[in-house]
């Protein structure tokens, strides 16, 4: 993940992003509903609400929804000029029906052209306007040409309140508030995470009180008074789409660039089954092991920014180490290995500040969730990530 993360531009990780947005507001979407209003539900305790919005779901014919994606996650000054919707926000439109069909436009609030996704049961491919690039996937053939009828057991209140109880440990569940989206009667809960370490403060989930479609998701960050991630719907009709709306092609001049899902589920398939039948070497834990397992000196001082060193444990194929300091959402992991041949990283136009610290200049990415800083010294990449902020990883840098 930590490799991905480095690798990536950030045009791949959008598509990613859009992607999961798609199924997010698209897919889940499997209902009918009577007209908008501006009505509010009556109030009800979590566990009936969640019921009750299953019950009444009826035949899903489709969806038509305008869309809109604020993000403050990321500082405008790294973004620079023209940023996409995914990166810098925007808004638009979304339609689904029941046939598998999806399509969404959003439009850069920053002048950073559009953003579009379309997706069947064949292909899901997403548009950058700017870039007039195109990533293209090809969907898995189905086994079963014929969909089957929903057979699943439907849900009760003792079922909920059991799998609430399951995760109570971890999180806090608001009772639902009384809520109208996109002209939508609907139901808001807050969830936030018992440990309060990171810099994570929870989340915000709205859902259709007629049939339980998602309407809106917000990210919480500490010390935001407003969400650092806000998507929701407005002007929420279901009912049909015509067929025109997904009869749509990538654009002629388009440089399309293909992802391999099909071979990637196959070798994860065929991995899969060859880790059963193989028998796992035992991981290498422990500073004395991992060091001897690596060509260079790991770097691994007993405290770093306050927090104790907790686990030292050596890394896969690539022959790091990651070292971690802290427990829980705040912790700090330290990824060391060899460096390589430094080479031109693609960031899609973000602008990744540098600076000195320690005697070192790092290159360094923070967001309201967490942040990352890499640098490179005496034959040693070094690469820091954490839900914590710049100044905390800054401090754990100097003292390495």
């Amino acid at each position: 993940m930590i490799r991905f993360i480095r690798t990536a531009s950030s045009r791949a990780l959008s598509a990613a992003a859009i992607g999961l947005t798609g199924l997010l507001l698209g897919g889940a979407m499997v209902a009918t509903g009577a007209l908008s209003s501006d009505a509010k539900p009556a109030p009800k305790s979590l566990a009936q609400a969640v019921v009750d919005s299953q019950a009444t779901r009826g035949t899903f014919s489709g969806v038509a929804a305008r869309v809109t994606f604020k993000n403050s996650l990321v500082d405008s000054s790294v973004l620079g000029q023209g940023s996409d919707p995914l990166l810098g926000g925007g808004s638009g439109r979304l339609w689904a029906d029941n046939n598998g069909n999806l399509r969404i436009e959003l439009q850069s609030d920053g002048g950073g052209g559009d953003v579009q996704i379309v997706a069947n049961d064949k292909q899901v491919w997403v548009s950058y306007g700017t870039t007039s690039t195109v990533y293209r996937a090809a969907m898995p053939a189905r086994a079963d040409k014929k969909r089957k009828a929903d057979t699943h057991t439907p849900i009760t209140v003792t079922t909920v309140e059991n799998a609430l109880k399951a995760i109570a440990g971890d999180v806090t569940i608001s009772d639902p508030t009384p809520d109208n989206i996109g002209g939508r009667p609907a139901y808001t809960v807050t969830m936030e995470p018992k440990d309060k370490s990171g810099l994570l403060a929870g989340a915000r989930v709205s859902w259709d009180a007629s049939n339980g479609a998602p309407l809106a998701v917000a990210l919480l960050a500490k010390g935001q008074a407003d969400p650092v991630l806000d998507l929701h719907a407005t002007d929420v009709q279901f009912g049909p789409v015509d067929a025109s709306i997904f009869a749509i092609t990538p654009p002629a001049d388009a440089k399309i660039e293909n992802i391999p899902v099909t071979d990637l589920l196959a070798k994860g398939k065929a991995d899969a089954a060859k880790a059963k039948t193989t028998k796992r070497a035992k991981p290498v834990t422990g500073l004395a092991a991992v060091q001897a397992a690596l060509p260079f000196t790991v770097n691994a001082p007993a405290s770093l920014a306050g927090m104790d060193r907790t686990e030292v444990m050596l890394l896969g194929k690539d022959k790091s180490a990651v070292i971690t300091y802290g427990t829980g959402l705040g912790a700090i992991a330290v990824v060391e290995s060899a460096a390589k041949p430094a080479k031109k990283a693609n960031t899609g136009g973000l602008e990744l500040p540098t600076k000195t610290v320690g005697g070192v200049t790092i290159t360094e990415f923070g967001t309201a969730l967490g942040s990352i800083a890499m640098f490179t010294r005496d034959g040693v990449s070094y690469t820091l990530v954490g839900s914590v902020t710049t100044a905390t990883l800054e401090s754990a840098v100097s003292g390495l």
